[in-house]
């Protein structure tokens, strides 16, 4: 019984399981714009708490956010470590955690000029975490435009080149072929597997060169057209 009560005691004894360890967050960006980054982060398996921080950038753009830590009780540790040595964990790891996110905020009273939005891009390497904010057409602030093309084959083929080439978030006019330039699309931009076409408001499509599907697209519901390769994207 005694040695019950003990462990029963340590169990209930409160610590902090440290989740993600300490980072470097880079940030490209104009320097006109007042931005900060945000940090949430959460392990729903250790505490029901979402925690959330603010970091200022000033004039700078990098800085060490300190490892990520939630705070819970050894019995949560021991119950998550000894399900994940069996394999008896939740499946749905990104509802549960252990989950940490960067990203940015706007500071101050600017704001993007008219007819534009703010939009950011996040990549990691061994360096750390790489934020790159810029400023995109607002497509919605369009009226939609209809998908006409030429020649789809044409069309295709000039999105395999620029596939191809790599990942664009927004593609410069100058870069678009004939038929793209012919579509008229908004915005042009060019993903992992697809050239994504958005005609205003709501409506965009991703146009796949090589087949194997439409890629996932955040923010975006996809389906099928009438058309070979081109998929439908409303957000």
């Amino acid at each position: 019984m005694a040695i019950g009560a003990v462990i029963t005691a340590i169990g209930f004894t409160p610590t902090d399981e440290v989740i993600a360890p300490a980072t470097v967050v880079s940030v490209s960006v104009d320097p006109a714009i007042r931005l900060g980054v945000v940090v949430t982060w959460y392990d729903l398996d250790l505490h029901q708490h979402r925690y959330r921080s603010k970091h200022s950038l000033g004039d700078q753009r990098s800085l060490s956010v300190p490892a990520l830590s939630v705070a819970t009780r050894r019995w949560w540790v021991w119950r998550k470590r000894l399900l994940s040595s069996l394999n008896s964990s939740t499946a749905c790891k990104h509802c549960v955690g252990p989950y940490a996110t960067y990203g940015l905020h706007q500071e101050g009273d600017w704001r993007p000029p008219e007819g534009f939005r703010l939009v950011q891009n996040q990549s990691r390497d061994a360096a750390g975490v790489h934020l790159v904010a810029s400023l995109l057409v607002d497509v919605s602030a369009h009226p939609e435009r209809p998908f006409a093309s030429r020649d789809l084959v044409a069309l295709l083929g000039e999105c395999r080149v620029l596939v191809s080439a790599g990942v664009v978030p927004d593609l410069p006019t100058a870069h678009w072929g004939p038929e793209l330039a012919a579509l008229n699309p908004v915005r042009v931009e060019v993903v992992a597997s697809a050239v994504l076409a958005w005609m205003g408001g709501k409506r965009g499509y991703a146009l796949v060169p090589d087949g194997g599907g439409c890629p996932a697209v955040p923010g975006a519901m996809m389906s099928g057209s009438k058309y070979a390769g081109v998929y439908t994207l409303d957000r």
